[in-house]
């Protein structure tokens, strides 16, 4: 997923450049330049990732949609465009979106389990944001999705997220799944 997202090797998907460890001497870490106009910076895109707000941006929601649906994730076959929500339960979407904040923190991060608390707090939070988000911009952030692929005939066949679910020893509410 990091890879997807963040590698300077997919630049349909990138939100940002030189992310993973690998891209380090590439240079500083900064948004791609499609991004530009809507996230100026990765500390703006971090702070999107983890908001309610998410679908409102056309081009964030776009790169992250057509990921999932590009068939590039392990053992995920591509498919046609479908709503985020379609492609992804709340729980995973939370998950997703934390994975992509903590993954954009530092050039080259790595997971580190001591702050196993403090990510499972925000993952809760997380999952209510996304929730909201969905009832609130999914819709729209859909039908503006669908126009573009309308009227670019662009972007074909992509596919859903194999990230996996958070541990079993979690309990997450009935309502975001």
């Amino acid at each position: 997923m990091r890879e997807l997202y963040c590698y300077n090797k997919f630049p349909d998907f990138q939100m940002v450049e030189n992310c993973l460890a690998s891209e380090v001497e590439a240079g500083p870490m900064r948004v791609t330049p499609d991004l530009e106009k809507t996230c100026k910076s990765v500390k703006v895109l971090r702070k999107l990732l983890l908001s309610d707000r998410l679908y409102a941006n056309k081009v964030v929601y776009s790169k992250i949609s057509e990921g999932l649906e590009s068939g590039k994730f392990r053992s995920v076959q591509a498919q046609g465009p479908r709503p985020l929500p379609e492609l992804l339960t709340i729980a995973h979407e939370a998950y997703f979106r934390l994975t992509l904040y903590m993954t954009m923190s530092v050039q080259g991060y790595r997971d580190h389990t001591g702050d196993a608390d403090a990510r499972m707090d925000l993952y809760h939070n997380l999952c209510a944001s996304v929730k909201r988000d969905r009832d609130d911009n999914a819709t729209a952030a859909w039908e503006q999705r669908e126009q573009n692929l309308h009227t670019n005939s662009g972007s074909g066949e992509e596919d859903d997220d194999d990230s996996g679910a958070p541990s079993n020893r979690v309990t997450i509410a009935d309502e975001y799944y």
